[in-house]
């Protein structure tokens, strides 16, 4: 049996360090694909070689839709220790769309 998927929602683009494409770009190869829902999680400030912490602030002004394709912008953030501290700050992360942890 073949399912189809309608969303993926741990990517990055160029800001993280490591990958190859930029926002609109990905919105564009998803619409492509035929996915509905696009998750852009960018590594947070603790990854080496990603983007500052303003980039997370900022992502108020990013429009939500992009070629057909609704986008859920957030963070995949790093857990700093044993009692879950990561590195964004609440009141950053209660802005985000999604986060994911790692």
């Amino acid at each position: 049996m073949r399912y189809n998927s309608v969303l993926d929602l741990h990517t990055h683009t160029l800001v993280s360090g490591h990958a190859y494409c930029s926002l609109r770009e990905m919105a564009k190869a998803a619409s492509k694909k035929g996915l509905e829902v696009l998750g852009i999680t960018e590594h947070a400030p603790a990854m080496p070689g990603t983007c500052h912490k303003y980039y997370f602030e900022n992502l108020k002004i990013v429009p939500r839709e992009m070629y057909g394709i609704q986008l859920l912008l957030g963070s995949e953030v790093n857990i700093l220790d044993a009692q879950g501290t990561v590195d964004l700050a609440q009141r950053t992360l209660e802005r985000m769309d999604v986060v994911i942890a790692s």
